[in-house]
């Protein structure tokens, strides 16, 4: 009995060390999975202002962009992706929350996304992130200034943001310039000042803010989302000598000078942001401004590369280029004086089209190549959450507008993932439609201009507002337009395409008939749960048809339009 005893005790001492033994490893292979499972893919998100792809990566040899250029070979370049609205905070609130300017209800320098029945409830784009672990911080201009208010802090971020944006103009004034100047225009000699925080440029400190912020953000146990974002290339154009002194003299001029005569005037814009630059619908052409702000222009590009450079090392310093998102791209395009045009608050090619590189190590085939899909800004929240391995926000209840654009990282030949892009741009006066208001109130806009972009085509159409209901009078347009953009390249800025209104052209009909349709259906995303896509294949001037068949769903919201 002794012996039996003691081999029972045994035999259940042992037992119950095995099933301790088999529990610590279930919850050991646990605790394993959930690491695996967790999130531990950074996001570098870097946005410049008024950027247009003038870049070497983009085919543009005009600045000088050696770290812009290598992130794209280390990377994937959009050569077709395109902002929502050529305006920077309309824009900003578009790709920050991910929803269309329609849906924001932002069209000017006034409202946001935040306001009370409009976006209050929704995560923005940082806050998606920061709700499922991540660390967020903020450096500069990534929302626009207060709009939402102190950067959407504490929503959208971890920590206190550094925006040195508000204090720009004040800051740039306080250096003298060198050489030839104007109020748009300003080389200094920062050389001997640069560690003088009180004689940086707004773009040092944010640079300097930026990297603090990855270094505080390499020491959290979490993975981290920061957002860096630049002034410059904004106006004015006060940059370090150095960066003037890269380009030459003489750059080309616009090859398409005047704004055309068959173009209808609500197409144009009477923004008149550059000091002593007299322009308009029938302006005559000035060469030596036209010079030194296209090259002041391209010494900010150069200028921006730089400080973009400095952040991209610091990143691979810290150890964390390998396990980064790094995206850089623009809230809007430019224009620098073609068809008579400057700046943005168009619907135009050059005011909409935007950079977009970026660099995903774990997506190899993405490494190194181009691709012409139609991407717009509003695809960023769906894209980057997809690429960082998060949950989709649709499944999350966030009822975004964009496209996730991660298949194009497996595949970057694959364009059919987005038939087009889409833009608007709102105007005050119905009597005056060339005019644009900055601060433009909702109850105060009488046209709205929407644009798409698809394979070949752009077309825009311009309707009145109702300005009661804040929506589009499908039933009344004022004007189209048709471009043709069929051989554009990367580099090009000054588009043939552009300088002829085809949708008067009898020929055209068709074309006009089918965009427009298409168009229509594009702008039903109020509400955005009905936002699709139209099925419509167009081939050209020539032959136009509609291969698919629309669901019974579409056909019935475009009778009701």
């Amino acid at each position: 009995m002794p012996s039996f005893h003691r081999s029972n005790r045994a035999a259940v001492a042992g037992g119950v060390f095995t099933f301790i033994l088999l529990r610590l490893r279930a919850v050991a292979a646990v605790a394993q999975l959930h690491r695996i499972s967790k999130p531990s893919r950074n996001v570098l998100f870097l946005v410049a202002d008024d950027l247009r792809p003038s870049l070497g990566a983009y085919g543009v040899d005009l600045g000088h962009t050696p770290n812009i250029d290598k992130l794209a070979e280390e990377g994937l370049t959009f050569t077709r992706a395109y902002t929502n609205y050529a305006f920077c905070a309309p824009s900003r609130n578009s790709f920050m929350s991910g929803r269309l300017p329609d849906t924001t209800r932002v069209w000017n320098f006034i409202d946001h996304f935040r306001e009370e029945g409009v976006g209050d409830k929704w995560q923005s784009l940082p806050q998606f992130f920061k709700e499922r672990g991540y660390h967020t911080a903020v450096a500069g201009k990534v929302y626009h200034v207060d709009q939402p208010p102190n950067s959407d802090y504490p929503l959208s971020w971890s920590v206190e943001p550094y925006n040195a944006a508000a204090a720009t103009d004040d800051q740039d004034k306080e250096h003298d310039c060198v050489g030839e100047t104007s109020k748009t225009v300003c080389a200094i000699d920062l050389s001997a000042n640069e560690s003088n925080v009180e004689k940086q440029l707004p773009d040092m400190r944010i640079r300097e803010a930026c990297i603090r912020a990855l270094r505080d953000a390499s020491e959290q146990a979490s993975p981290f989302f920061i957002g860096c974002g630049f002034i410059r290339p904004h106006t004015p154009w006060i940059v370090p000598r150095e960066f003037f002194e890269r380009l030459p003299e003489s750059l080309p001029e616009p090859q398409v000078k005047a704004f055309p005569k068959e173009t209808p005037r609500e197409a144009f814009s009477n923004h008149g942001a550059l000091d002593g630059l007299l322009y308009g619908l029938r302006r005559t052409y000035q060469g030596d401004l036209t010079n030194l702000y296209r090259r002041a222009y391209h010494a900010a590009v150069s200028y921006v590369d730089d400080n973009v450079g400095r952040v991209l090392d610091a990143l691979e310093e810290l150890g964390h280029k390998d396990d980064t998102i790094v995206v850089l791209t623009s809230d809007h395009g430019y224009s620098l004086g073609e068809m008579s045009m400057w700046t943005k608050m168009t619907n135009f090619e050059n005011a909409l089209r935007v950079p977009l590189i970026a660099r995903v190590p774990w997506m190899e085939n993405s490494v190194g190549k181009q691709t012409k899909v139609l991407a717009e800004l509003v695809d960023l929240y769906p894209t980057l959450t997809a690429l960082a391995g998060l949950p989709t926000p649709r499944s999350q209840g966030e009822m975004i507008n964009g496209t996730s654009l991660w298949s194009v990282f497996m595949n970057p030949a694959n364009i059919s993932v987005k038939k087009s892009a889409l833009a608007q741009f709102a105007k005050p006066s119905l009597r005056n439609p060339n005019q644009v208001r900055e601060a433009l109130p909702r109850n105060e806009i009488e046209l709205m201009g929407y644009t798409l972009r698809e394979n070949r085509w752009r077309y825009t159409a311009w309707f009145e507002w109702d300005k009661h209901h804040e929506v589009p009078l499908h039933n009344k347009v004022v004007a189209r337009e048709l471009y043709d953009h069929h051989g554009d390249c990367p580099s090009c800025f000054d588009f043939e395409g552009d300088a002829h209104n085809l949708a008067e052209d009898p020929e055209m009909k068709a074309t006009v008939r089918l965009m427009h349709r298409w168009l229509l259906n594009r702008i039903r995303v109020i509400p955005v749960e009905n936002a699709t896509e139209a099925p419509v294949t167009i081939r050209g001037p020539r032959r136009v048809r509609n291969r698919q068949t629309l669901s019974r769903k579409a056909r019935t919201s475009r009778r009701a339009l």
